[in-house]
């Protein structure tokens, strides 16, 4: 997770804690924004964070207190975490060879 914050505050250009955390708070012209490009569902962790890079809109990472799971047991457990890095890393190359989307002015 700190490899993918580090790979995303690079791209961005300003500190990232916490790319893969999926929970955002996004304004309604940034739901706009996403609803109409060809963005896949699937993905919605750094990629979201560089998208809206590159489209000029500002971000700003805001501190979330995460608690552990009732369960006591990590989505993450096992080669699930491998797989979710692999996914991540190649979603971000993915996101930087595609066509920069355009905000709507």
């Amino acid at each position: 997770m700190k490899t993918l914050a580090f790979i995303t505050s690079f791209i961005v250009g300003q500190k990232m804690t916490d790319s893969s955390s999926g929970f955002r708070v996004l304004k309604r012209e940034v739901v706009d924004f996403f609803a109409n490009i060809n963005y896949p569902s699937d993905y919605q962790d750094a990629d979201v964070i560089i998208l809206a890079h590159f489209a000029g809109f500002r971000i700003k990472e805001v501190p979330v207190t995460m608690y552990e799971s009732i369960s006591g047991k990590s989505m993450f457990d096992g080669g699930r975490l491998i797989y979710y890095g692999f996914k991540m890393l190649l979603s971000i190359m993915v996101t930087l060879l595609r066509e920069k989307p355009q905000r709507r002015k």
